[in-house]
């Protein structure tokens, strides 16, 4: 899946971002911590909700695991966009990369099929 950002085949959460910090056994527990949290987040899809500007993955024709790869690069997309101005100013390169996700992202989504959707509609009445 390219630089999707999860790998829950091995348990873990791949973030492909730059962290600033040393990460001392302190924070390192806190890391572990925040990632056991994200791996619940998005163990059950049925925890999932759209994401504003992004496509709903219900809509799209995914195994389990596509699900879940495309929902957590979506969830840190949707964040990064809080930010992207930020981003964009103070770490251009990282901008960039994040540029580079978001396009594999949408890539891998649409190489997917999208379900089709029953539209019932109301007969109008006809006035006698």
């Amino acid at each position: 899946m390219g630089k999707l950002l999860s790998d829950f085949s091995k348990g873990k959460v791949k973030m492909y971002c730059r962290v600033s910090c040393e990460i001392d056994n302190k924070n390192k527990n806190k890391l572990n911590q925040m990632t056991n949290e994200l791996q619940k987040k998005f163990k059950n899809i049925d925890n999932y909700n759209s994401y504003s500007g992004f496509h709903d993955l219900r809509d799209y024709k995914l195994s389990e695991q596509e699900f879940k790869d495309l929902w957590i690069t979506q969830d840190f997309l949707y964040y990064c966009e809080s930010n992207k101005e930020i981003i964009k100013n103070s770490m251009p390169e990282l901008f960039e990369s994040l540029k580079e996700l978001s396009a594999d992202y949408q890539q891998e989504l649409f190489k997917h099929e999208k379900i089709d959707k029953k539209i019932e509609l109301e007969e109008p009445e006809i006035e006698k």
